[in-house]
């Protein structure tokens, strides 16, 4: 309850339009896969990623959407393993047609980030990175078919403090071999680097993860203790928790929680878990959600995505015509 009422508050300082619009646009593809993940991903450097990206352009020009809208987010998969030109192709469709108030890209993997993305990024107007380790374990990422290397990812995360970006950083409580010992480490690191946001998400073993396959039921026994951990560091390093959402088979009862410093709360974030404005999702597997109640999933494989492409779309479009319509007569 306490921690409800400290998200509430800090939900109460920012001020949202129910009728405004916020864009989600999916970048499928992944280096690897990590054990705990089950969304569709698309692994390897085999795919056509330019042939997605022109489909995804497209998409940008053909949504009906305001102008101007409150958040976009730019999530994965791993958006970073896109080349350079291929996010700069997206970013200069989205410019091209949007203003916004926040943007966000999904920067997750350090291996496929460096300072020229950065640039491309920063120049395109996002405004917000998510580097997320999920651990600094390097023997658990290891195991999870995710590394790390930490000078690099140092290296990369000063120059996006540089750059002016807020950064988030994500980690997981309840990964396999990973005890609160082990935990520990993550903040050691994380008390000289002090992140804008963290996200500490408690593991959720989800149908088609290798978890799921491989009956893992993640390290249930110290999950407890690493939220004490949690609650002790957040407070001991002013970061205030501003929104929080559970998931199915989550371990040992908990949440999500993602956490502010000096007032850098995520727009995007409020307004998806607390489902207090629409999101039209954009790309394979993209979902849609309006403030009515109404929902689009885009397909949840590539070949449907462009087969049926123009289709979908136009279903979207008739889907937001529909909300502003009733916006308008709400307003006469």
């Amino acid at each position: 309850i306490k921690l409800l009422d400290n998200v509430n508050k800090e939900q109460a300082k920012l001020d949202f339009d129910e009728k405004s619009f916020s864009l989600y646009i999916n970048i499928p593809f992944c280096p690897t896969r990590c054990d705990y993940c089950s969304y569709p991903t698309l692994v390897g450097a085999h795919h056509d990623k330019g042939a997605y990206v022109d489909y995804l352009v497209r998409e940008i020009r053909g949504i009906d959407l305001p102008v101007d809208l409150d958040t976009i987010y730019i999530g994965g998969g791993t958006p970073s393993y896109l080349t350079p030109s291929e996010i700069e192709k997206i970013l200069t469709s989205i410019n091209k047609k949007f203003t916004y108030q926040e943007f966000t890209f999904e920067a997750g993997r350090e291996d496929t980030l460096d300072y020229e993305k950065l640039e491309i990024l920063k120049d395109g107007g996002v405004s917000r990175i998510s580097l997320n380790p999920q651990t600094f374990n390097r023997d658990v990422l290891k195991n999870l078919n995710r590394d790390i290397d930490m000078e690099h990812f140092l290296n990369i995360y000063k120059c996006a403090k540089d750059l002016g970006f807020i950064v988030n950083m994500d980690f997981i409580v309840g990964l396999v071999g990973e005890s609160a010992d082990d935990f520990s480490i993550n903040f050691d690191i994380l008390k000289d680097l002090l992140p804008d946001n963290i996200t500490f998400h408690a593991l959720a073993i989800k149908s088609g993860s290798k978890y799921n396959e491989n009956k893992k039921t993640g390290e249930r026994s110290d999950a407890l203790k690493i939220s004490q951990m949690i609650e002790d560091f957040t407070k001991k390093y002013a970061y205030s928790p501003y929104y929080l959402y559970r998931q199915k088979n989550i371990i040992s009862n908990l949440e999500n929680v993602g956490y502010q410093r000096k007032s850098t709360a995520q727009r995007y974030n409020i307004i998806i878990n607390e489902e207090i404005g629409s999101i039209l999702g954009l790309g394979m597997n993209a979902n849609s959600k309006l403030i009515s109640g109404k929902k689009f999933r885009n397909p949840r494989n590539l070949r449907d995505y462009y087969q049926d492409f123009e289709e979908n779309l136009s279903a979207k479009n008739e889907m937001i015509k529909e909300l502003r319509r009733e916006n308008k007569d709400e307003l006469l």
